[in-house]
Protein backbone atom coordinates (compact mmCIF):
# COMPACT_ATOMS: atom_id res chain seq x y z
CA UNK A 1 0.00 0.00 0.00
CA UNK A 2 0.80 3.36 -0.72
CA UNK A 3 2.39 5.62 2.51
CA UNK A 4 -0.91 7.27 4.00
CA UNK A 5 0.13 10.94 5.09
CA UNK A 6 -2.32 11.01 7.99
CA UNK A 7 -0.08 8.17 9.25
CA UNK A 8 2.94 9.38 8.49
CA UNK A 9 2.68 12.95 9.66
CA UNK A 10 4.24 13.61 13.26
CA UNK A 11 4.04 17.05 14.14
CA UNK A 12 2.30 19.86 12.42
CA UNK A 13 3.25 23.76 12.74
CA UNK A 14 0.60 26.26 11.92
CA UNK A 15 1.40 30.21 10.47
CA UNK A 16 -1.04 33.10 12.59
CA UNK A 17 -1.35 34.42 9.22
CA UNK A 18 -3.06 30.57 8.12
CA UNK A 19 -5.74 30.90 11.02
CA UNK A 20 -6.93 34.36 10.16
CA UNK A 21 -6.86 33.92 6.42
CA UNK A 22 -8.26 30.53 6.34
CA UNK A 23 -9.97 29.24 9.49
CA UNK A 24 -12.31 27.04 8.35
CA UNK A 25 -9.60 25.22 5.94
CA UNK A 26 -7.15 25.03 8.75
CA UNK A 27 -9.82 23.62 10.91
CA UNK A 28 -11.07 20.93 8.65
CA UNK A 29 -7.31 20.06 8.27
CA UNK A 30 -6.41 19.64 11.69
CA UNK A 31 -9.26 17.87 12.02
CA UNK A 32 -7.99 15.00 10.14
CA UNK A 33 -4.93 14.76 12.77
CA UNK A 34 -6.78 14.13 16.19
CA UNK A 35 -3.95 12.43 17.93
CA UNK A 36 -1.68 15.49 17.26
CA UNK A 37 -1.47 19.25 18.98
CA UNK A 38 -0.65 21.68 16.32
CA UNK A 39 1.53 24.23 16.94
CA UNK A 40 1.33 27.71 16.54
CA UNK A 41 4.25 30.09 14.90
CA UNK A 42 3.96 33.87 14.44
CA UNK A 43 5.47 34.17 11.48
CA UNK A 44 5.71 31.74 8.72
CA UNK A 45 9.03 32.61 7.19
CA UNK A 46 11.61 30.20 6.51
CA UNK A 47 13.69 30.63 9.55
CA UNK A 48 10.98 30.50 12.27
CA UNK A 49 9.97 27.22 10.51
CA UNK A 50 13.35 25.70 10.74
CA UNK A 51 13.73 27.01 14.44
CA UNK A 52 10.46 25.67 15.68
CA UNK A 53 11.12 22.27 13.47
CA UNK A 54 14.53 22.03 15.42
CA UNK A 55 12.71 22.36 18.92
CA UNK A 56 10.72 19.20 18.00
CA UNK A 57 13.35 17.30 16.81
CA UNK A 58 16.42 18.28 18.84
CA UNK A 59 18.04 14.85 18.31
CA UNK A 60 18.12 15.57 14.34
CA UNK A 61 21.58 16.21 12.63
CA UNK A 62 19.45 18.14 10.06
CA UNK A 63 21.90 17.54 6.81
CA UNK A 64 20.08 17.50 3.63
CA UNK A 65 19.20 13.79 3.40
CA UNK A 66 17.94 14.39 6.97
CA UNK A 67 15.96 17.67 5.83
CA UNK A 68 14.43 15.30 3.63
CA UNK A 69 13.25 12.31 5.18
CA UNK A 70 11.98 14.15 8.40
CA UNK A 71 10.55 16.50 6.60
CA UNK A 72 7.68 14.14 5.06
CA UNK A 73 6.70 13.51 8.55
CA UNK A 74 6.18 17.25 9.34
CA UNK A 75 3.04 19.21 7.80
CA UNK A 76 3.71 23.34 8.07
CA UNK A 77 0.28 25.15 7.44
CA UNK A 78 1.23 28.45 5.87
CA UNK A 79 -1.08 31.40 3.69
CA UNK A 80 2.21 32.82 1.79
CA UNK A 81 1.96 36.17 0.37
CA UNK A 82 4.90 35.08 -2.33
CA UNK A 83 3.12 33.74 -6.03
CA UNK A 84 1.88 30.58 -5.77
CA UNK A 85 1.10 30.30 -9.83
CA UNK A 86 3.81 30.88 -12.16
CA UNK A 87 5.06 30.11 -15.38
CA UNK A 88 7.34 26.76 -15.94
CA UNK A 89 10.71 28.62 -17.43
CA UNK A 90 11.30 26.20 -20.95
CA UNK A 91 14.91 24.98 -21.55
CA UNK A 92 15.45 26.35 -24.58
CA UNK A 93 17.60 23.34 -25.89
CA UNK A 94 14.38 20.66 -24.94
CA UNK A 95 11.60 21.29 -26.82
CA UNK A 96 9.20 21.41 -24.07
CA UNK A 97 5.46 23.37 -23.77
CA UNK A 98 4.56 26.98 -22.06
CA UNK A 99 2.14 25.79 -19.27
CA UNK A 100 1.84 27.44 -15.53
CA UNK A 101 2.94 25.24 -12.17
CA UNK A 102 0.43 25.78 -9.59
CA UNK A 103 1.92 25.40 -5.85
CA UNK A 104 -1.04 24.24 -3.01
CA UNK A 105 2.13 22.18 -1.65
CA UNK A 106 5.95 22.96 -1.42
CA UNK A 107 7.69 19.40 -0.71
CA UNK A 108 4.40 18.33 -0.81
CA UNK A 109 5.12 14.52 -1.25
CA UNK A 110 4.85 11.70 1.21
CA UNK A 111 6.63 9.48 -1.40
CA UNK A 112 10.41 8.96 -1.62
CA UNK A 113 11.97 8.03 -5.10
CA UNK A 114 15.22 7.83 -5.20
CA UNK A 115 15.88 10.21 -8.25
CA UNK A 116 13.48 12.86 -7.04
CA UNK A 117 15.17 16.30 -7.69
CA UNK A 118 13.49 18.01 -5.25
CA UNK A 119 15.68 16.32 -2.66
CA UNK A 120 18.21 18.61 -3.78
CA UNK A 121 15.99 22.12 -4.09
CA UNK A 122 14.66 24.11 -0.61
CA UNK A 123 14.45 20.86 1.39
CA UNK A 124 17.65 22.75 4.02
CA UNK A 125 15.42 26.08 4.04
CA UNK A 126 12.48 24.17 4.49
CA UNK A 127 12.47 20.44 5.92
CA UNK A 128 8.99 20.04 6.23
CA UNK A 129 5.85 19.36 3.67
CA UNK A 130 4.06 23.11 3.60
CA UNK A 131 0.20 23.67 2.25
CA UNK A 132 -0.37 27.20 0.56
CA UNK A 133 -3.91 27.06 2.37
CA UNK A 134 -5.18 30.28 1.01
CA UNK A 135 -6.61 28.67 -2.37
CA UNK A 136 -8.67 31.88 -3.09
CA UNK A 137 -5.72 33.78 -3.89
CA UNK A 138 -3.85 30.60 -6.62
CA UNK A 139 -8.02 30.66 -7.39
CA UNK A 140 -7.66 34.55 -8.65
CA UNK A 141 -4.44 34.08 -10.27
CA UNK A 142 -5.97 31.16 -12.42
CA UNK A 143 -9.11 33.28 -13.18
CA UNK A 144 -6.32 36.11 -14.22
CA UNK A 145 -4.94 34.67 -16.50
CA UNK A 146 -7.55 32.02 -18.30
CA UNK A 147 -8.93 35.62 -18.51
CA UNK A 148 -6.16 37.29 -20.11
CA UNK A 149 -5.79 34.38 -22.41
CA UNK A 150 -9.34 34.05 -23.14
CA UNK A 151 -9.14 37.52 -24.69
CA UNK A 152 -6.51 36.21 -26.90
CA UNK A 153 -8.02 33.59 -28.01
CA UNK A 154 -5.23 31.13 -26.49
CA UNK A 155 -5.89 28.12 -24.10
CA UNK A 156 -4.46 27.90 -21.05
CA UNK A 157 -2.54 25.15 -19.25
CA UNK A 158 -1.73 24.89 -15.78
CA UNK A 159 0.01 21.99 -14.19
CA UNK A 160 -0.09 21.06 -10.22
CA UNK A 161 2.65 18.29 -10.18
CA UNK A 162 5.76 19.88 -10.44
CA UNK A 163 6.24 20.18 -6.72
CA UNK A 164 3.97 18.42 -5.22
CA UNK A 165 2.33 14.89 -5.74
CA UNK A 166 -1.29 16.38 -7.02
CA UNK A 167 -3.42 13.65 -5.80
CA UNK A 168 -1.29 11.85 -2.43
CA UNK A 169 -2.74 14.06 0.06
CA UNK A 170 -5.98 14.90 -1.42
CA UNK A 171 -8.11 13.50 1.67
CA UNK A 172 -6.26 15.89 4.17
CA UNK A 173 -6.34 19.15 2.08
CA UNK A 174 -9.16 19.17 -0.11
CA UNK A 175 -7.08 21.35 -3.04
CA UNK A 176 -9.42 18.86 -6.14
CA UNK A 177 -12.40 19.07 -4.80
CA UNK A 178 -11.93 22.95 -4.51
CA UNK A 179 -10.44 23.48 -8.30
CA UNK A 180 -13.52 20.88 -9.12
CA UNK A 181 -16.04 23.09 -8.11
CA UNK A 182 -14.38 26.43 -9.52
CA UNK A 183 -12.93 24.94 -12.71
CA UNK A 184 -16.78 24.41 -13.45
CA UNK A 185 -17.27 27.97 -13.86
CA UNK A 186 -17.42 29.11 -17.78
CA UNK A 187 -13.98 31.38 -17.38
CA UNK A 188 -12.54 28.07 -17.64
CA UNK A 189 -13.99 26.68 -20.88
CA UNK A 190 -10.65 27.09 -22.62
CA UNK A 191 -8.22 26.01 -19.68
CA UNK A 192 -6.73 22.80 -18.30
CA UNK A 193 -5.39 21.67 -15.03
CA UNK A 194 -2.89 18.78 -15.31
CA UNK A 195 -2.72 16.31 -11.91
CA UNK A 196 0.04 14.45 -11.87
CA UNK A 197 0.58 11.69 -9.24
CA UNK A 198 2.03 8.38 -8.39
CA UNK A 199 -0.90 8.05 -6.04
CA UNK A 200 -4.32 5.89 -6.41
CA UNK A 201 -6.31 8.48 -4.88
CA UNK A 202 -9.26 9.19 -7.17
CA UNK A 203 -12.20 9.28 -4.53
CA UNK A 204 -12.30 12.95 -5.06
CA UNK A 205 -11.96 13.16 -8.14
CA UNK A 206 -15.09 10.78 -9.08
CA UNK A 207 -17.54 11.89 -6.87
CA UNK A 208 -16.55 15.64 -7.86
CA UNK A 209 -17.52 14.91 -11.46
CA UNK A 210 -20.71 14.00 -10.88
CA UNK A 211 -21.45 17.15 -9.44
CA UNK A 212 -19.61 19.27 -11.47
CA UNK A 213 -19.48 17.85 -14.87
CA UNK A 214 -18.04 20.63 -16.94
CA UNK A 215 -14.63 20.17 -14.94
CA UNK A 216 -14.00 16.85 -16.31
CA UNK A 217 -13.55 18.89 -19.89
CA UNK A 218 -10.85 20.87 -18.03
CA UNK A 219 -9.35 18.91 -15.30
CA UNK A 220 -6.91 16.15 -16.49
CA UNK A 221 -5.73 13.47 -13.99
CA UNK A 222 -2.08 12.02 -15.28
CA UNK A 223 0.04 9.31 -13.63
CA UNK A 224 3.51 8.17 -13.68
CA UNK A 225 4.54 4.52 -14.49
CA UNK A 226 7.24 2.67 -14.61
CA UNK A 227 7.70 -1.42 -14.74
CA UNK A 228 6.65 -3.26 -11.22
CA UNK A 229 10.38 -4.00 -10.71
CA UNK A 230 11.55 -0.10 -11.09
CA UNK A 231 9.15 1.29 -8.94
CA UNK A 232 9.47 -1.52 -6.31
CA UNK A 233 13.35 -0.50 -6.26
CA UNK A 234 13.32 2.79 -6.55
CA UNK A 235 10.06 4.56 -6.14
CA UNK A 236 9.75 3.94 -2.06
CA UNK A 237 5.87 4.08 -0.80
CA UNK A 238 4.21 5.01 -4.21
CA UNK A 239 1.17 3.10 -4.72
CA UNK A 240 2.17 -0.15 -6.84
CA UNK A 241 1.64 -0.02 -10.64
CA UNK A 242 -1.29 -2.23 -10.57
CA UNK A 243 -3.15 0.55 -8.60
CA UNK A 244 -2.05 3.17 -10.42
CA UNK A 245 -3.56 2.08 -13.48
CA UNK A 246 -6.49 0.82 -11.58
CA UNK A 247 -6.87 4.20 -10.23
CA UNK A 248 -6.48 5.17 -14.07
CA UNK A 249 -9.21 3.24 -14.87
CA UNK A 250 -11.41 4.25 -11.98
CA UNK A 251 -11.08 8.18 -13.42
CA UNK A 252 -11.75 7.44 -16.98
CA UNK A 253 -14.58 5.68 -16.32
CA UNK A 254 -15.74 8.49 -14.62
CA UNK A 255 -16.05 10.73 -17.34
CA UNK A 256 -12.02 12.07 -17.51
CA UNK A 257 -9.28 12.40 -20.00
CA UNK A 258 -6.27 10.88 -18.81
CA UNK A 259 -2.76 11.27 -19.11
CA UNK A 260 0.03 8.75 -19.13
CA UNK A 261 3.77 8.98 -18.08
CA UNK A 262 6.53 6.44 -18.66
CA UNK A 263 9.10 8.28 -16.85
CA UNK A 264 12.09 8.15 -15.79
CA UNK A 265 12.53 4.91 -18.08
CA UNK A 266 15.71 3.07 -16.08
CA UNK A 267 18.34 0.34 -17.61
CA UNK A 268 18.16 -1.73 -14.35
CA UNK A 269 19.68 -5.01 -14.29
CA UNK A 270 22.56 -6.45 -15.90
CA UNK A 271 21.49 -7.27 -19.77
CA UNK A 272 18.73 -5.61 -21.70
CA UNK A 273 15.83 -7.94 -20.21
CA UNK A 274 14.43 -4.67 -18.33
CA UNK A 275 13.58 -3.42 -22.02
CA UNK A 276 10.76 -6.59 -22.16
CA UNK A 277 9.09 -5.54 -18.58
CA UNK A 278 8.73 -2.11 -20.39
CA UNK A 279 6.71 -3.53 -23.28
CA UNK A 280 4.38 -5.79 -20.87
CA UNK A 281 3.75 -2.31 -19.00
CA UNK A 282 2.48 -0.99 -22.31
CA UNK A 283 0.59 -4.06 -23.05
CA UNK A 284 -0.75 -4.02 -20.00
CA UNK A 285 -1.96 -0.19 -20.36
CA UNK A 286 -3.92 -1.01 -23.03
CA UNK A 287 -5.27 -4.37 -22.42
CA UNK A 288 -7.27 -2.50 -19.69
CA UNK A 289 -9.19 -0.78 -21.56
CA UNK A 290 -7.11 2.06 -20.98
CA UNK A 291 -7.55 5.10 -23.30
CA UNK A 292 -4.53 7.71 -22.60
CA UNK A 293 -4.83 11.22 -24.93
CA UNK A 294 -1.03 11.10 -24.74
CA UNK A 295 1.58 8.65 -23.55
CA UNK A 296 4.65 10.68 -22.65
CA UNK A 297 8.35 8.60 -22.70
CA UNK A 298 11.01 10.36 -20.51
CA UNK A 299 14.44 9.00 -19.07
CA UNK A 300 16.39 8.89 -15.95
CA UNK A 301 17.91 12.14 -15.35
CA UNK A 302 19.32 14.00 -12.55
CA UNK A 303 21.34 17.25 -10.93
CA UNK A 304 24.67 16.80 -9.36
CA UNK A 305 23.54 17.51 -6.35
CA UNK A 306 20.54 14.95 -6.22
CA UNK A 307 23.49 12.43 -6.12
CA UNK A 308 25.49 12.73 -2.34
CA UNK A 309 22.01 13.30 -1.11
CA UNK A 310 20.25 9.99 -2.43
CA UNK A 311 23.04 7.78 -1.56
CA UNK A 312 22.76 8.93 2.09
CA UNK A 313 18.96 8.56 2.16
CA UNK A 314 19.28 5.13 0.08
CA UNK A 315 22.40 3.42 0.70
CA UNK A 316 21.93 0.15 -0.84
CA UNK A 317 20.48 2.00 -4.18
CA UNK A 318 22.59 1.06 -7.53
CA UNK A 319 20.89 3.75 -9.13
CA UNK A 320 23.88 6.08 -9.61
CA UNK A 321 26.20 3.18 -10.58
CA UNK A 322 24.11 3.19 -14.06
CA UNK A 323 26.52 5.54 -17.17
CA UNK A 324 24.85 8.61 -17.06
CA UNK A 325 27.20 11.69 -18.97
CA UNK A 326 26.54 15.05 -18.79
CA UNK A 327 27.20 17.54 -21.63
CA UNK A 328 27.34 21.23 -20.60
CA UNK A 329 25.07 22.63 -18.11
CA UNK A 330 22.52 19.88 -18.66
CA UNK A 331 21.68 17.38 -16.20
CA UNK A 332 22.73 13.90 -16.03
CA UNK A 333 21.05 11.78 -18.85
CA UNK A 334 21.58 8.72 -19.67
CA UNK A 335 23.63 8.06 -23.28
CA UNK A 336 21.67 8.69 -26.11
CA UNK A 337 21.79 5.62 -27.54
CA UNK A 338 20.66 3.53 -24.81
CA UNK A 339 17.43 6.29 -24.69
CA UNK A 340 16.67 6.12 -28.20
CA UNK A 341 16.61 2.47 -27.85
CA UNK A 342 14.01 2.37 -24.83
CA UNK A 343 12.11 4.93 -26.89
CA UNK A 344 12.09 3.00 -30.19
CA UNK A 345 10.96 0.33 -28.20
CA UNK A 346 8.26 1.44 -26.42
CA UNK A 347 6.87 3.52 -29.27
CA UNK A 348 6.98 0.02 -31.52
CA UNK A 349 4.79 -2.00 -28.34
CA UNK A 350 2.67 1.21 -28.20
CA UNK A 351 1.90 1.30 -32.17
CA UNK A 352 0.70 -2.62 -32.04
CA UNK A 353 -1.91 -1.44 -29.64
CA UNK A 354 -3.08 1.86 -31.15
CA UNK A 355 -1.04 3.11 -34.89
CA UNK A 356 -2.80 6.71 -33.91
CA UNK A 357 -1.48 6.86 -30.47
CA UNK A 358 0.01 10.45 -29.42
CA UNK A 359 2.93 10.07 -28.27
CA UNK A 360 5.48 12.31 -26.76
CA UNK A 361 8.96 12.86 -25.41
CA UNK A 362 9.32 14.46 -21.85
CA UNK A 363 12.32 16.85 -21.83
CA UNK A 364 14.44 15.93 -24.67
CA UNK A 365 16.26 17.17 -27.26
CA UNK A 366 14.97 17.83 -30.86
CA UNK A 367 17.29 15.22 -32.43
CA UNK A 368 15.80 12.46 -30.07
CA UNK A 369 12.28 13.68 -31.62
CA UNK A 370 13.79 13.30 -34.93
CA UNK A 371 15.25 9.80 -34.60
CA UNK A 372 12.35 8.29 -32.80
CA UNK A 373 10.01 9.27 -35.37
CA UNK A 374 7.86 11.30 -33.11
CA UNK A 375 8.83 14.61 -35.50
CA UNK A 376 9.43 15.25 -39.15
CA UNK A 377 10.00 17.66 -41.39
CA UNK A 378 6.17 17.99 -42.11
CA UNK A 379 5.20 17.77 -38.50
CA UNK A 380 4.83 21.14 -36.46
CA UNK A 381 2.77 20.22 -33.84
CA UNK A 382 3.72 18.24 -30.74
CA UNK A 383 1.71 16.24 -27.80
CA UNK A 384 3.26 15.61 -24.23
CA UNK A 385 2.05 15.20 -20.33
CA UNK A 386 1.91 19.11 -19.70
CA UNK A 387 0.12 20.11 -22.56
CA UNK A 388 -1.73 18.69 -26.51
CA UNK A 389 -1.33 19.44 -29.69
CA UNK A 390 1.32 22.69 -29.46
CA UNK A 391 3.66 24.40 -31.22
CA UNK A 392 6.87 26.96 -31.29
CA UNK A 393 4.77 29.51 -32.19
CA UNK A 394 1.92 28.95 -29.49
CA UNK A 395 4.71 29.45 -27.07
CA UNK A 396 6.04 32.60 -28.61
CA UNK A 397 2.68 34.18 -29.00
CA UNK A 398 2.05 32.93 -25.17
CA UNK A 399 5.21 34.21 -23.92
CA UNK A 400 4.20 37.64 -25.66
CA UNK A 401 1.40 38.35 -23.58
CA UNK A 402 2.34 40.47 -20.52
CA UNK A 403 1.58 39.53 -17.04
CA UNK A 404 -1.00 42.08 -16.35
CA UNK A 405 -4.38 42.17 -17.82
CA UNK A 406 -3.89 44.96 -20.30
CA UNK A 407 -6.26 45.62 -23.01
CA UNK A 408 -8.98 43.45 -21.80
CA UNK A 409 -12.75 44.83 -21.98
CA UNK A 410 -13.51 47.10 -18.77
CA UNK A 411 -15.34 45.22 -16.30
CA UNK A 412 -12.84 42.65 -16.84
CA UNK A 413 -9.81 44.57 -16.24
CA UNK A 414 -12.03 46.07 -12.78
CA UNK A 415 -12.67 42.41 -11.49
CA UNK A 416 -8.96 40.93 -11.98
CA UNK A 417 -7.54 44.40 -10.32
CA UNK A 418 -9.82 44.54 -7.57
CA UNK A 419 -9.10 41.31 -6.60
CA UNK A 420 -5.24 41.67 -6.80
CA UNK A 421 -5.54 44.77 -4.64
CA UNK A 422 -7.99 43.14 -2.05
CA UNK A 423 -5.63 40.65 -1.72
CA UNK A 424 -2.96 42.33 -0.67
CA UNK A 425 -2.16 43.20 2.80
CA UNK A 426 -0.63 46.57 3.16
CA UNK A 427 -3.48 47.93 1.24
CA UNK A 428 -5.90 46.70 4.04
CA UNK A 429 -6.42 49.94 5.95
CA UNK A 430 -6.55 52.05 2.84
CA UNK A 431 -9.38 50.32 0.74
CA UNK A 432 -12.41 51.88 -0.35
CA UNK A 433 -15.42 51.25 2.02
CA UNK A 434 -17.34 49.02 -0.78
CA UNK A 435 -16.04 46.80 -3.41
CA UNK A 436 -17.50 49.56 -6.13
CA UNK A 437 -15.90 52.00 -4.33
CA UNK A 438 -12.80 50.24 -5.26
CA UNK A 439 -14.01 49.73 -8.92
CA UNK A 440 -14.60 53.01 -9.49
CA UNK A 441 -10.91 54.31 -8.19
CA UNK A 442 -9.34 51.43 -10.00
CA UNK A 443 -11.21 52.93 -13.32
CA UNK A 444 -10.06 56.51 -12.54
CA UNK A 445 -6.56 55.48 -12.53
CA UNK A 446 -6.89 53.42 -15.58
CA UNK A 447 -6.12 49.86 -16.51
CA UNK A 448 -2.86 49.37 -17.74
CA UNK A 449 -0.69 50.12 -15.23
CA UNK A 450 1.48 47.80 -13.56
CA UNK A 451 -0.85 46.88 -10.36
CA UNK A 452 1.86 47.83 -8.22
CA UNK A 453 1.89 50.93 -9.99
CA UNK A 454 -2.05 51.14 -9.38
CA UNK A 455 -2.03 50.11 -5.55
CA UNK A 456 0.56 53.45 -5.14
CA UNK A 457 -1.75 55.68 -7.38
CA UNK A 458 -4.85 54.62 -5.56
CA UNK A 459 -3.17 54.97 -2.41
CA UNK A 460 -2.25 58.87 -3.08
CA UNK A 461 -5.73 59.60 -3.84
CA UNK A 462 -7.90 57.91 -1.35
CA UNK A 463 -8.31 58.79 2.08
CA UNK A 464 -7.84 56.35 5.07
CA UNK A 465 -11.42 54.61 5.77
CA UNK A 466 -10.30 51.39 7.82
CA UNK A 467 -10.22 47.93 7.12
CA UNK A 468 -13.93 47.41 4.68
CA UNK A 469 -15.90 43.65 5.74
CA UNK A 470 -16.51 42.86 2.43
CA UNK A 471 -16.13 40.20 -0.47
CA UNK A 472 -15.52 40.66 -4.09
CA UNK A 473 -18.69 38.73 -6.50
CA UNK A 474 -17.03 35.47 -7.88
CA UNK A 475 -15.22 36.54 -10.63
CA UNK A 476 -17.46 36.11 -13.98
CA UNK A 477 -20.44 34.97 -11.86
Amino acid sequence: MPNDPIKTIKHILVSKRAREKEPKRVEAILGKFPKITPVDIENEDSNTVREKIHELEPETRWDMSEAVTRGKKILVLTAPTAELVRRFKTDKNMICPHFHIVTTMSNGCVFSCEYCYLQATYRAMWPCMKVNVNFDKILKKLFSISLTNNNANLSTHFNMGELMDALAFEPIIGAVSFFLEHLDDKSFANSELVLLTKSNEVTALCSGIKRFPAAAERIVPAWSLNTPQAATSYEHGSASIDQRLQAAKEAQDAGYRIRLRIDPMIPYGADESYLEEYEKLVHDIFDRGLNPEVITLGSLRYENAVIPIAKRRFPNTDLFDLPLVRTGNDKNRLPFDIRLQMYKTVIAAIREHNNKQPIGLCKEREQLWLRTGLRSGSRTHFDCNCRRNWTFEHIQTEMAIPTEPAGLPVPEVQTILVSQLLDDESFADRRPDSYEGLKRSVSAHGMRHPIEVLKKKVLNTRSSTGFAAFSPPRPCA
